[in-house]
């Protein structure tokens, strides 16, 4: 109960608020004009309708992956900024209670941002018969890696001393992860390239799904990502979990 009423306060102060809602109808835009351009213009309406799939897939991961890192950012840091950290740490919950209040509201933006993007992926994907199949890969894979996400940036949060610090660390920590994902045929001309694309989160994201989508490959060729990507989730978790434990006004 104590988690669900720190998860409803997040999603009222950061994910619900006129700030926070500002991603939602930006997003819808912003997926409307690329399916809109999919349809419409002449050479991308000759790719073939499985990277059209994908592609969308891809905009709606790397722009609700944002979301969850710029409201993780905003837990601890901002608690600390707006001075309402205090009040809440010797309130009568656990850390553990805290991290799920957080951790919820910063999923929050995930959830709400795939519920408005399935109806484009259904758009795109009218007529190959793999809706389904796409919707559970992305949203399986995507609030695996959102939660991730939000674990990993609410324990540096923990450890910043102010919001905007917290926001940037985000931003840069984002930007190493997902570029290098977007990127990543061009990177795998060397073993570095090809460790970071194993290593990365995003990029196993992206080649399970272009695996799934576009190479019609089965789950059994999906398992090491998803294991990959699972170790990802579990360790942010435990690194959360302990800043979380020893997080104080300072």
């Amino acid at each position: 109960m104590k988690t669900r009423a720190l998860g409803a306060r997040v999603l009222r102060e950061l994910a619900f608020s006129p700030k926070g809602l500002a991603w939602l109808p930006a997003f819808s835009i912003l997926l409307s004009l690329l399916v809109y351009l999919f349809l419409t213009n002449m050479d991308l309406s000759l790719m073939d309708q499985k990277t059209m799939m994908f592609m969308t897939m891809q905009a709606i991961l790397l722009l609700g992956i944002l979301a969850v890192a710029v409201v993780a950012a905003d837990t601890v840091a901002g608690e600390r900024e707006r001075g309402t950290l205090e009040a809440l740490l010797a309130a009568p919950v656990t850390r553990d209670q805290l991290l799920g209040g957080y951790l919820a509201g910063a999923l929050a933006p995930w959830v709400a941002i795939a519920v408005i993007a399935l109806p484009y992926l259904a758009v795109v994907s009218a007529g190959t018969g793999g809706f389904l199949l796409s919707a559970a890969y992305l949203l399986g894979t995507g609030v695996l890696l959102a939660l991730g996400v939000g674990a990993w940036t609410i324990g540096l949060s923990a450890r910043t001393d102010s919001l905007r610090n917290g926001i940037l660390m985000a931003l840069v920590v984002y930007a190493g992860l997902a570029v290098p994902a977007v990127l990543s045929s061009a990177l795998r001309g060397n073993w570095i390239g090809r460790a970071y694309d194993f290593l990365n989160p995003f990029s196993n994201v992206m080649n399970t799904l272009d695996s799934v989508i576009i190479d019609e490959q089965g789950l059994s060729l999906q398992i090491v990502r998803l294991l990959m990507l699972a170790a990802f989730t579990g360790t942010g978790l435990l690194f959360a979990r302990r800043r979380i434990a020893t997080v104080s006004l300072t």
